[in-house]
């Protein structure tokens, strides 16, 4: 074998090395996306659950006002006192920007299906409580276009509410 064959037949290893290289390193980069993806997800579920446990504790704090605020016909949401409706007003509010946030990370991928559609539920089955569609009403231009029209667009859940839970 001459000189230049020789040197040829080394070049062809090197490229077919160097392709077995570039293969693995894509594999190891597509490896690690799949585990930073499950990471970020389980990050995701746990901050989702410590901002709702939070949202509970204030709920906890004053639980008949909630209860009340929750059921309330326009009328009787009206003619609650002004410590209660401040402290539903309040606390819908938190509870709602709590749920967008989560609908917004459900839309960049950052919550699997699954969790989704057991929080979308729960978030619905309160959307659709007669005082927070009166606070709706009133603030719903507050949240992200996208999530107002799901709200806007949706339909009560087949499972009993959480008034319905407590005066059961």
């Amino acid at each position: 074998m001459d000189h230049q064959a020789f040197a040829q037949l080394l070049g062809n290893y090197g490229e077919f090395v160097g392709a077995i290289g570039v293969v693995l390193s894509l594999m190891f980069v597509g490896y690690s996306i799949v585990q930073n993806t499950r990471a970020t997800r389980a990050q995701t579920r746990h901050a989702i659950t410590q901002s709702f446990m939070s949202v509970a504790e204030i709920i906890s704090e004053r639980p008949e006002a909630w209860v009340v605020g929750l059921s309330a016909t326009p009328k009787e949401f009206d003619q609650l006192s002004a410590g209660d409706k401040a402290y539903f007003i309040a606390t819908i509010f938190g509870l709602f920007k709590y749920y967008e946030l989560m609908f917004l990370e459900y839309k960049d991928g950052n919550t699997d299906d699954v969790s989704w559609n057991s929080w979308s539920r729960h978030m619905l089955m309160a959307f659709h409580q007669p005082g927070v569609r009166r606070w709706w009403a009133l603030r719903e231009e507050t949240f992200h276009p996208e999530f107002r029209k799901f709200l806007n667009e949706s339909e009560r859940p087949n499972m009993l509410s959480f008034t319905d839970l407590v005066q059961s």
